[in-house]
């Protein structure tokens, strides 16, 4: 594609590709369950994906229903994993993926450019550890991954056969829509910039020629259309969703979101500073230089970035999920000149090294720590007998952890990984997995866990004629009457441990992280 420097030895490009490899992977196999807020949540499906079949407990609670759906990459991924693994070594088997995939995907996009192998896409670990790895997307960002990696093919057959390249795009683009239907979404806009800027470029001419090959990039999403349109799927919320734009501080951190890793710390912002001085300061004395083929995508990804909603329909995080995909196609699409040397690319990669060796060092520190406080959850809820029903209830309030409060949300789906028990915050809107029928009422299809006056105000209370209620947010009420729902509570409080409780539960087990209660129905709230 584009001519480049003078290629660095490939011996010295791999090895700094291995050690950068094993700094960012060090973080997460330094524990056994990550502290990512939705992680635990996807990998209780995964356990039950897996026994359901073997355990009179999960399947009494769970239905697992595969449809033709988004959304599936976890759930396909790990009908291999779980092969070879248990669940909490495949888990972090599947983060480590996800981890590099950022990298390889920058790399594949570089390489079908520059046809090289280069140093530069080794920028993209400044970001493998970014907001949607914290919140535990690990639906979306694999799948925002193959996007790029697919955009990349897309440029690099720009000189096969039209049609048949149009064929065997559209399966490709079938099987990332069935992976995540917004990475879907920004592989279109990818090809829709890049296409738009090969007629720009040409200045639309010939017109027939420009026009056939919009037809074709086109028909890649044909066969995604026709499955939305023949797939008969359950509403996934309870009640209606909301549709928030956000204000200036969810936008701020959707802005810095490919480098906000835990949210309240600062340090993190150090990668963006050092990618964005070195950006800025290599265009600008010609030492850069990005491909103009890939800046109308860019531009595409980057404006839907900003015009996009912090809710859409209910579903969070909308407006961080774009942000990473625009640094990564900018550091795919940047290579150096001649004028570039030895000296300053060895300052530049000595830079690299070092901060993600602190990067990575910092977050190993929190990961550790909060690992402890999975591990002290899962002690008590081992007291608890398998298969039993579990309310969650949340008594710490929102400084509590050694990381963001977000991040405890969903610890106790340990309940569901350890015990086959039914914790009804469980992700089941558009998921293969569903409670069982006689169960939906005491579910939520996401939420997390309840408060200690929704414990209160729930107890002796009944749902209404039609079932649970909706809160008006797609989640259900659904602990009204929790004591006749349930068997046990935990209540998480680390070390903050509420004095008043319903006179109805027994104590099991206690740590300094949560505490296991057995509901005795025998007293009548």
């Amino acid at each position: 594609m584009l001519q480049s420097e003078k290629k660095a030895p490939v011996w010295q490009v791999i090895a700094f590709y291995a050690v950068m490899t094993a700094i960012v992977l060090y973080p997460i196999y330094t524990v056994q369950a990550p502290c990512l807020v939705d992680y635990l949540n996807h990998l209780a499906r995964m356990h039950i994906l897996a026994n359901i079949d073997h355990s009179e407990a999960l399947s009494s609670s769970y239905r697992v229903h595969w449809q033709a759906i988004p959304y599936l990459a976890m759930d396909a991924s790990f009908v291999v994993l779980n092969n070879v693994a248990t669940i909490y070594d495949a888990g972090r088997i599947f983060i480590g993926i996800c981890i590099l995939l950022p990298v390889f995907s920058v790399a594949m996009l570089h390489f079908v450019l520059y046809r090289q192998l280069s140093f530069v896409p080794t920028t993209a670990f400044l970001f493998c550890y970014n907001a949607l790895l914290a919140w535990g997307f690990l639906n979306y960002l694999p799948a925002l991954c193959l996007a790029v990696i697919l955009f990349a093919g897309w440029i690099g057959s720009a000189g096969w056969p039209r049609w048949p390249r149009a064929a065997l795009f559209s399966l490709l683009a079938l099987a990332l829509y069935l992976s995540h239907l917004v990475a879907f979404g920004a592989y279109c806009l990818m090809v829709g910039g890049f296409e738009l800027g090969r007629a720009w470029r040409s200045g639309f001419c010939p017109w027939r020629e420009i026009m056939a090959d919009w037809l074709a990039a086109g028909l890649q999403a044909i066969p995604a259309i026709i499955l939305v349109l023949s797939v008969d799927v359950e509403r996934p919320f309870a009640g209606p969703v909301q549709t928030v734009y956000g204000d200036l501080g969810t936008k701020w951190f959707a802005l810095s979101s490919p480098v906000w890793f835990f949210r309240d710390h600062v340090s993190n912002m150090l990668p963006a500073g050092f990618a964005l001085i070195v950006l800025t300061s290599g265009l600008l004395s010609g030492r850069l230089r990005l491909a103009s083929a890939v800046l109308p995508a860019i531009l595409a990804v980057g404006a839907a970035a900003v015009c996009m909603p912090s809710v859409l329909f209910g579903t969070y995080g909308m407006d961080f999920r774009l942000p990473l995909l625009v640094v990564l196609l900018l550091i795919g699409a940047t290579n150096t000149t001649e004028r570039t040397g030895r000296v300053l690319q060895s300052v530049v990669l000595g830079g690299l090294l070092a901060l993600t060796a602190l990067s990575s060092a910092d977050i190993a520190t929190v990961l550790r720590k909060v690992d402890g406080q999975i591990s002290d959850m899962r002690q008590v809820v081992s007291t608890m007998p398998r298969g039993m029903r579990l309310l969650v209830v949340n008594a710490s309030g929102p400084v509590h952890s050694l990381a963001p409060w977000s991040t405890t949300w969903h610890m106790a789906m340990v309940a569901v990984i350890d015990r086959d028990a039914f914790v009804p915050t469980l992700f089941t809107g558009l998921s293969t997995v569903r409670p069982a029928p006689e169960l939906r009422d005491s579910s939520t299809p996401n939420g997390r866990p309840i408060s200690l006056s929704d414990l209160a105000d729930g107890l002796g209370r009944r749902d209404g004629p039609a079932g649970a209620e909706s809160s008006g947010t797609g989640q259900r009420i659904y602990w009204l009457g929790w004591e006749a729902k349930f068997d046990y509570v935990l209540i998480e409080h680390f070390d903050n441990r509420p004095s008043m409780l319903p006179a109805n539960l027994r104590q099991v087990a206690t740590s300094s992280v949560a505490d296991l209660y057995r509901i005795d129905n025998t007293i009548i709230p």
